[in-house]
């Protein structure tokens, strides 16, 4: 993919919210933005503590899908636990990162986000429905294929949880796949495989 790791890394002087889960992409029903809204409102329901901010942009096309998000966030009482906010520009993001402890990523199988690997980068526990990142990642942390608020529920909450010794080994995990997917390492499988090309 080439991240860059020297953009995307914990920036120091930023304290993470305790309790924080993060969204960050386009705002668009593929994203499945509409299920983690009600995965948080299980949550609620479960006196699980915990803040989501929700960061992106939103095409024409979809601002009523975003409309609709808004509405059922106030309908389920969310309104001081959601947070929505406008994009930002890609060397901004790692503050937003840094400012969180979790990042959800549940796109169907097939989008591989990038977000999901800077988020990493900058240190945050990733619950994703991406199988293609599984064998780097927590097996608890892995959002079933049929992306159900109730596994989505389930596996945040224990996220939130997560700490000491674990999350060091969680965390370290993250970063070799992070590793892999370097821009740094992007350059050397490229530049080998023009070696290995025929002239």
């Amino acid at each position: 993919v080439g991240i860059s790791l020297e953009m995307h890394a914990p920036v120091p002087g930023i304290e993470r919210t305790p309790h924080s889960i993060l969204s960050l992409g386009r705002i668009a029903p593929s994203k499945n933005i509409h299920v983690l809204i009600e995965a948080l409102g299980i949550l609620k329901t479960e006196h699980v503590e915990c803040t989501a901010s929700i960061y992106g942009s939103t095409l024409p096309e979809n601002k009523a899908y975003e409309a609709r998000l808004r509405s059922r966030v106030a309908e389920i009482g969310l309104g001081e636990r959601v947070s929505f906010y406008p994009g930002v520009p890609n060397e901004q993001s790692p503050n937003v990162y840094s400012a969180h402890e979790i990042f959800v990523n549940i796109s169907p199988q097939g989008m591989f986000d990038k977000t999901m690997l800077e988020a990493a980068a900058c240190e945050c526990i990733v619950v994703t429905a991406n199988k293609d990142a599984a064998e780097y990642l927590d097996p608890s942390l892995i959002v079933q294929p049929s992306v159900e608020p109730h596994d989505i529920a389930q596996k945040l909450s224990l996220a939130l949880t997560i700490e000491g010794e674990r999350k060091d080994a969680i965390l370290s995990h993250e970063h070799a796949l992070v590793s892999y997917h370097s821009r740094t390492h992007l350059i050397e499988r490229l530049a080998e495989e023009m070696k290995c090309t025929p002239q």
